[in-house]
Order: structure tokens, then sequence, then C-alpha cells
């Protein structure tokens, strides 16, 4: 199986699910999912997307989260303005102005299923936001996106392009090896991008 984000940060966000289909600790089974009764849509950015990373969070066990592949306008991942605790600088959704249609996952949760993510995002608060014809639920970023010299949110992309970000506010390089070990570093990195911030744009439901 393929390494964690939280295991591998350099790796984030991960390998992107395959889907549609199920995922369970051990295995994938691909398959058409539609709506699921009984289960809440959540809409994947960033790890969440990675089958390695979910395995991670919800552990071993007899679980099985059913995937669907959604395709939106409005909404895109930027750099999150922060520091995990793995030591990476995860994505965060954003609002942006037409353009072509992205590809997204949807992850259908159960409400234990639901309780278990929540308590790995405590950077994020879950919204509901319209994911075409339904409305899913959403983790937006509590501390803004990380934008540039004009405002202007910067696309989420590799660690590398992260760890670039990073380097001329903190006055040096740094590796998420550091990240993940110190806390004080981390907390300074995540005031320095903070500084940077500008607003995520979302229109919430």
């Amino acid at each position: 199986m393929q390494s964690s984000p939280i295991d591998d940060p350099a790796a984030y966000p991960g390998r992107p699910i395959e889907g549609p289909g199920v995922l369970t600790a051990e295995a994938w089974e691909p398959r058409p999912v539609g709506n699921e009764p009984g289960r809440r849509p959540v809409l994947a950015i960033g790890s969440n997307g990675s089958a390695a990373q979910l395995r991670r969070k919800f552990g071993g066990g007899n679980w099985a989260v059913p995937v669907s592949v959604v395709e939106l306008t409005g909404i895109a991942p930027a750099f999150h303005a922060c520091v995990s605790r793995p030591g990476y600088v995860p994505w965060a959704p954003i609002a942006v102005a037409g353009g072509r249609p992205r590809r997204f996952h949807l992850l259908w949760l159960d409400a234990e299923q639901i309780s278990e993510l929540d308590a790995t995002e405590p950077n994020y608060e879950p919204v509901t936001v319209r994911a075409g014809r339904r409305r899913a639920r959403l983790y937006r970023g509590r501390w803004g996106v990380i934008g540039d010299r004009e405002g202007r949110a910067i696309p989420a992309g590799a660690q590398s392009v992260a760890l670039g970000l990073l380097s001329p506010v903190l006055g040096r390089e740094v590796t998420h090896r550091e990240l993940a070990a110190d806390p004080r570093l981390r907390e300074t990195a995540g005031r320095a991008l903070a500084a940077l911030a500008v607003d995520d744009g979302l229109a919430t439901q």
C-alpha cells in the first residue's frame, strides 16, 4: 500500500483515489456509487482524497467508505495558511470564477465516520456547500489561504512549492522533518503564513 502524507509529508496530498468505488481498510472495489442511504457526502479536498490517508485516519477494522466522483466549477484547492503536525502545508478550498470543471471525490460517510474524520481536522471547520445537484459537507480552512503580493490565493501544488513559500518568510530553508519535530518552528511558520493569508471567498449554505 502507498504511504500516507501523515507518514510521508513530502507526498502530500497523496495518490488520489481512483473512484468511483468502495474503500475499506484492506481493499478497493471499483463499482458505480450513487446516493448512499444513511450516509452524507463529504467533498474531499487535499489528502482526504487519498486512499492511504483515509486508511491512516480510520485505521483498521471493518469499515467501508463509498466514493463517487463529481466535476465542479467554482471551487479549487489552494494552500491553507497553516502547518500541520506531520509537517506539511495542507490544502484548503477556495471559490474561483469560471474555468474548466475540476474532478473531486465525494466520500459517503456515516455518522461515526464523520465524527472520526472531524477529529483529524483541527485546522478546519465543517460547512455545507453545493456540489452539483446535492449539498455536501466540506472542510473549510480556519486560517485563510496563502496569498501572493496582489492578494490572490496561490493555487495548491506540490509540497516543494509550499516549502518555497515558507523559506523567505522564515529567513531560511526548512524541511518537513524539522517542522514535524519542532512545535515551536511549526508555530512560527504558521504565524508567518497567517500574515500572508487571504479570504477563501467561499459561499456556504
